[in-house]
Order: C-alpha cells, then sequence, then structure tokens
C-alpha cells in the first residue's frame, strides 16, 4: 500500500523529501487513486501559504473526478476541548469546498475519533487517535459530533464504490466503535431560465 503524508503541526519542512511520504518535496500536492473517479488533495494547512489558495482552486476546478477529498491536519469542525475547530481555515477553505463539490474531509489534530454531522454537504472526519490519545476531550454536550470515540486508539479504514464510500473506524482492539456509508456529493446543476 502506497502512503501519502500531509503536513501536521509537529512536523518538519524537510520531510517533504522522505521518499516513501509520496510529497515529491511539496508543501501541498494531488494525486488520483490508482483506480476509481477518486482524487485527494492534501493541503499544508500548519503554514498556510496563500498561494495555495490560489492553487487549490484551480486543482478543485479542473478536477473531473466523482469523488474530491481533502486532507490535512487541523480539523474545520471540531468538539475537542484542547483545539477544536479552526474558524480561521474554515473560512478559507470551505467556500472552496462547497462550490467544487468536495464530499469528504480528513483531519486530526485532535487526538481522538470524532465523525461530524454533514457541513453545508460535506463529511468531516477527525482521526487523531493513531498516536497519543487525547482520553475525554471530546465535548459530549456538543452539537457538531454524529460519533465521537475518545477512550482508545482507532484507524479509520475506508473503501469507494461507486457513488458510496463505506467506512469502519476500528480501535486497537479490533472493535468497530463506528461505521457507515456515504453518498458522495451531486454536482449542482443550474437549471435552464
Amino acid at each position: 500500500m502506497k502512503f501519502y503524508a500531509t503536513w501536521g503541526n509537529h512536523d518538519a519542512r524537510e520531510q517533504r523529501f522522505y521518499k516513501l511520504f509520496n510529497m515529491n518535496g511539496e508543501y501541498y500536492y494531488t494525486f488520483k487513486a490508482p483506480s476509481g473517479s477518486v482524487r485527494f488533495f492534501l493541503i499544508d494547512s500548519t503554514y498556510r501559504p496563500p498561494e495555495q489558495i490560489v492553487w487549490l482552486e484551480e486543482q478543485l476546478k479542473g478536477s473531473n473526478d466523482d469523488w474530491k477529498i481533502a486532507v490535512f491536519h487541523h480539523p474545520l469542525y471540531s468538539s475537542g476541548g484542547r483545539h477544536g475547530s479552526d474558524v480561521k481555515l474554515r473560512e478559507t477553505l470551505e467556500p472552496l469546498f462547497v462550490p467544487y463539490n468536495v464530499s469528504v474531509v480528513f483531519a486530526d489534530h485532535d487526538h481522538f475519533y470524532e465523525r461530524i454531522k454533514p457541513q453545508r454537504g460535506i463529511m468531516y472526519f477527525i482521526v487523531g487517535s493513531g498516536g497519543q490519545l487525547a482520553f475525554g476531550d471530546i465535548n459530549k454536550r456538543s452539537t457538531l459530533t454524529a460519533k465521537g470515540f475518545d477512550t482508545d486508539n482507532v484507524f479509520l479504514a475506508v473503501e469507494i464504490e461507486g457513488d458510496k464510500m463505506y467506512f469502519n473506524a476500528i480501535s486497537r482492539e479490533g472493535q468497530v466503535v463506528d461505521s457507515g456509508v456515504i453518498e458522495r456529493r451531486l454536482p449542482v446543476v443550474n437549471a435552464a431560465p
């Protein structure tokens, strides 16, 4: 399985040259899945160079892939007590994600698993419990959370088949703590007057 990396706030800038991260020396990049109509957009949410936003809009606009999936470190929506939602980043990225039909966003930064209720038609996941767990950090009264799990480490397995994405959040003990199916967002077609 090929591994693709994106920046986190504890990563060194020269890691973009590490061959097995497949970043090819770039701070942000895109790649197409080996099969199917799926494209990933990996973004630098730590340093946020302004030219990245121009690049991202060009890439999203030029993509005809059915599935557009964004991946970056800082969550736009989170019920985390330590970090929580990055509202400034949301104000920058969401105006691109909505009209250019991003279906799913994967982030981490908060050290737990959380699936956010769809926001503006987009499904957001926080999968930050692969390492150090932030036990009890999810705000249980948050209206954002569709499903949260902060009592054990979790990884997320996803599979895309046609217009559906199947997902399973699995704890290190092998327990499925969340699962479901997401339908991809369909492009909005303007009706003729």
